[in-house]
Parts: structure tokens; C-alpha cells; sequence
């Protein structure tokens, strides 16, 4: 009986859940632009917000199975990690925002700068591509119209926390990672 009901709660809490986002991803204003400052706004593939939702509307269980399927690499890339074996090939970057979970708008810099990057939740850094980027989308972060961005010199402590895709230039610290150029960037 307790197991019933518990099961029925759940139920009743998943739907509240699902049909609250579902009111508050019909939001109009997903494009609205701050006045000023950096912002980082999350919101999942299928949102109304989404550039990446299908086109014509998909029932709840097609939603799922899409999702379930475009998680199955992610499954055996998290998998390789587990069992420590590295035999997972490195996805291109167009791979990678063709099977995103959640999408993030980020304003950044000084004044804004739109953004629609690729949410990888596997990793500990974050990548902006910047003016100079080969292979990268049309959309990148010019630091030359920016007030905010400082490039940081090699011996910067942000710096040593990076030990992998780096090398110093001019004394500034880049970034590769797969074919682009990315530049630490800080507010003032």
C-alpha cells in the first residue's frame, strides 16, 4: 500500500514538474537582451528558446526516445571513463552541438556579447571561441569590443590550473581545442 502511494506521489510530482516547465518554456522573451553586464541563461534543447527544437511540435514519448538516443554516446564515452579505457573517439565539434542536452545564452563581456554554446556537463572547463577561431561557428567573442576582457599573462595562478591544450604566445595564454583559439577571459 505505502509502496503504491509513494509511487502514485511521484507520479503526481513528475507531472506538476513537466507541465510547470512546459508554461514557463513558452516564454516569448527567450531573446531579450540585458542592458549591461554578463548573464548565463539555461535551457534544454527542446525549450521553446531552443534554436535546435524540431520544427513541428513532438509528443512527450518521441521527445524521450530522441533524447535516450542521443545519449547513448554519452553513455559509452561515460562508460570508457569507468572501465579506463580511452577507445572512445574525440566527436567534431558539430557532433557535439547536434546532440546537446541543455543549450546556454551567454551575454559576455562589457557591453554584451550573445552566445549560444553547447552545454557539456562532463566538463570542468569552459570554452568561448574567439575572433581568430578557424573552424569554428560564425559566432564569436571579439575582445576588441569588449571592456571588460583582460588576456592574462602565462604566470597568472588562473593559468596553472590548465594543463592540457595550452602554450604561451606573447605571454599570453591560449587555449586550443578542436582547431579553435580561446582566450581566458575575466571581468575588471
Amino acid at each position: 500500500m505505502m509502496k503504491g502511494f509513494l509511487i502514485s506521489t511521484l507520479a503526481v510530482v513528475l507531472l506538476l514538474l513537466l507541465s510547470t516547465a512546459q508554461a514557463s518554456s513558452n516564454n516569448n522573451n527567450c531573446w531579450k537582451k540585458k542592458e549591461q553586464g554578463s548573464t548565463l541563461e539555461v535551457f534544454h534543447v527542446y525549450s521553446t528558446c531552443s534554436p535546435f527544437r524540431p520544427p513541428e511540435a513532438t509528443s512527450w514519448e518521441e521527445s524521450v526516445l530522441q533524447m535516450q538516443t542521443k545519449d547513448q554516446a554519452r553513455v559509452l564515452y561515460l562508460s570508457s571513463l569507468v572501465a579506463r579505457k580511452s577507445v572512445v573517439p574525440i566527436a567534431s565539434g558539430r557532433q557535439v552541438v547536434q546532440s546537446p542536452t541543455y543549450i546556454v545564452r551567454a551575454q559576455i563581456g562589457t557591453p554584451p556579447q550573445t552566445m549560444l554554446l553547447a552545454m557539456d556537463t562532463s566538463n570542468d572547463a569552459a570554452w568561448i571561441p574567439c575572433d581568430g577561431c578557424v573552424g569554428c561557428s560564425s559566432t564569436v567573442f571579439t575582445p576588441l569590443k569588449s571592456t571588460s576582457y583582460k588576456p592574462l599573462p602565462c604566470s597568472a595562478p588562473q593559468c596553472n590550473q590548465v594543463h592540457f591544450f595550452t602554450y604561451c604566445l606573447s605571454h599570453f595564454l591560449f587555449f586550443y581545442f578542436v582547431f579553435c583559439v580561446f582566450l581566458i577571459i575575466i571581468n575588471k
